[in-house]
């Protein structure tokens, strides 16, 4: 065999990377410009935790959702997003709930569910006659009504089952069925959804609310309102501090009496394991669990375990054997990469030499941009990753048409390889055809892609053409495969913010804000949002804040100047408004200047800003 001892030595040099924490591409893209628009104007418990597990309670779920009824006037409707049908609506919350599998407050989960057709009367008291005979004391109900429904004018909740009709009492779930079905159980720790649509039912829903839990006699915890289901899950992201488990009261904040509901820590930890060499891994777990994977050049894994300490040993195609160990907690996600590289001396190219695989998904590409492909070649690395690599280099120095054709070269020798496609998307988006772009994520997809980054890049895609009910639902799986990916959290807070759901933006941007504190981009379009809600306090408390981690972000000093004026506190503002325009000027800050020396009496000052404006 021959080769290049000049060859070896890059080769050295390019194996030598260093390991990133999920590399991906363009990591810093945001839906929006970098610039944002300036804006317009102590817990108690009925049990103990320290039951064994064959004395925990179970948790009873009864899940029951209609888009249609007999009077077809009575049509179910909702926002883009997970609850656009009842289908959609059961099958988020069942996938929700099953999760309590990994916690630890109960011992077992049954959940029973009614959807559209199957929804009736008759169905659901059946249902709840089989929840009756094998619920205890200890347990937990959950139960989920989300139809057609309503209160009449005694304040009486009626919910319309899909052979119901608006004035039918026979047929429809009302005050009464409620309350006599709770009262007849041994719990108390029941806790019920009801999702209202009414109009301006806002007004009525105290009164309601007030006379279901005084008939129910502190049995229930009842939660009325639009898109419920959601609610609760959006609970379950806030932040609780080393609270592991979410009581009703913390849920709403009224009740009488509290109890457990659900395990916060709901999600199985992330263990996510790279290799520079192929090798066969082993996992082993002080829980008994023991795992098996087969790591090649160019591929990464990615588990879900069970809370626990793991042992993960790795043995090359050359017998030699690497052992690491890892605490991993739930919701957490923790990295091994396995560094081994045998010596280059001559003895190591005769024989069985492992192939040099490089892990895209955890290097830094500007460390491979001088790897020698031939050296590669000789040593065994297929054919289709060393020309996903030459793409990849050509990708990296902005030479995107040239990073397609390695692309297409590569996916002709291997038509399933997802990281090509991936990569030819992100090529695609980078020269604006968007459509070419949105199939190779697709495709990536299909091919067995789980990387949440496909998903945030075809997000990305979808809101740059004006599809946002697709882009949000993108940013949503993203997250829901990385709860800690922060740039899906921006993206689709963007997303919200640009269709007017400004609550649900700051959500996202305070979640951010909890993983990256120091992220400026953050605390300043969630000012922006504080704004357009009218809370002006909080936009210049904000705004504020990235000023002080990053005194020369400009816009920070734009949007709280513009805050400022807005509140009539004209001297303050125009400080902020020159101190952007000494930072970098535009012309939207001057324009905003113009306006405060306007109101100051400083009309030519004014007009002169005004000028500067229309120059740029």
């Amino acid at each position: 065999m021959r080769f290049s001892f000049f060859g070896i030595v890059v080769l050295c040099l390019c194996l030598s990377l260093s390991l990133f924490n999920c590399r991906e591409k363009d990591s810093g893209e945001k839906i929006l410009s970098a610039e944002d628009a300036p804006p317009d104007s102590s817990q108690s418990a009925e049990e103990s935790l320290a039951e064994d597990s064959l004395d925990k309670p179970i948790l009873h779920v009864l899940l029951a959702a209609s888009d249609t009824c007999r009077d077809s006037r009575l049509m179910r409707t909702y926002d883009a997003g997970w609850e656009s049908s009842a289908a959609d609506r059961i099958a988020a919350m069942e996938e929700f709930l099953l999760r309590q599998e990994t916690g630890n407050l109960y011992s077992n989960i049954v959940i029973r569910t009614l959807t559209d057709n199957e929804f009736t009367k008759t169905e659901f008291q059946n249902a709840f006659n089989k929840i009756k005979d094998g619920i205890k004391a200890s347990d937990t109900l959950i139960m989920y009504y989300s139809a057609y429904s309503g209160f009449d004018k005694e304040g009486d909740i009626f919910i319309i089952p899909s052979n119901g009709k608006k004035n039918s009492r026979s047929q429809n779930i009302g005050f009464r069925d409620i309350v006599h079905n709770i009262i007849t159980l041994p719990t108390h720790k029941i806790f019920v959804l009801a999702d209202m649509e009414r109009g301006n039912a806002e007004n009525g829903l105290p009164a309601v609310h007030k006379r279901l839990t005084v008939n129910l006699e502190g049995h229930a915890v009842l939660v009325m309102q639009h898109n419920s289901a959601a609610a609760l899950m959006a609970e379950f992201e806030k932040s609780s501090g080393d609270e592991r488990y979410v009581t009703a009261s913390q849920f709403i904040s009224y009740i009488s009496h509290d109890f457990f509901i659900l395990d916060r820590q709901l999600e199985q930890g992330t263990l996510q394991i790279s290799s520079l060499f192929p090798g066969a891994v082993t996992i082993t777990g002080n829980n008994g669990r023991h795992d098996e994977l087969y790591l090649d050049s160019l591929e990464s894994a990615s588990i879900q375990l069970p809370e626990g300490s793991y042992s993960v040993s790795i043995v090359y195609r050359n017998s030699h054997r690497e052992n690491r160990t890892v605490e991993l907690l739930n919701n957490s996600s923790r990295q091994i990469a396995f560094t081994y590289r045998p010596g280059l001396s001559l003895r190591d190219f005769s024989g069985s030499l492992p192939a040099y695989g490089v892990n895209i998904a955890e290097l830094n590409p500007t460390n491979y941009r001088n790897i020698d492909q031939n050296v590669l070649s000789t040593m065994g690395m297929e054919q289709y990753r060393i020309a996903f690599l030459a793409g990849e280099k050509l990708y990296q120095n902005g030479n995107y048409s040239g990073a397609i054709a390695e692309y297409n070269r590569s996916i002709s020798l291997n038509t399933r390889f997802a990281e090509a496609y991936t990569g030819r998307g992100s090529a695609y988006r980078r020269l604006g055809n968007y459509t070419r772009a949105i199939e190779d994520y697709t495709r990536a997809l299909e091919y067995g892609s789980v990387r949440p980054e496909v998903y945030n890049y075809r997000g990305f895609v979808y809101a740059e053409r004006d599809e946002t009910a697709k882009a949000i639902a993108d940013f949503s799986q993203a997250l829901r495969l990385n709860r800690n990916y922060t740039d899906a959290y921006i993206n689709r807070a963007i997303a919200y913010f640009d269709t007017g759901d400004y609550e649900k933006a700051i959500n996202d941007y305070t979640r951010v804000i909890q993983l990256e504190p120091r992220n400026v981009s953050a605390w300043n379009r969630r000012g922006s949002a504080w704004n357009r809600m009218g809370d002006d306090n909080k936009a210049i408390a904000d705004f504020s804040q990235a000023i002080s981690i990053q005194p020369g972000y400009a816009q920070a000093w734009h949007n709280r100047g513009n805050v400022l004026f807005n509140a009539g506190d004209y001297q303050k503002a125009l400080a902020d408004l020159n101190q952007a325009i000494r930072l970098s000027p535009s012309s939207a800050m001057y324009r905003s200047r113009g306006n405060i020396k306007q109101r100051l009496g400083d009309n030519a000052g004014a007009e002169a800003d005004f000028a500067a404006a229309q120059r740029r």
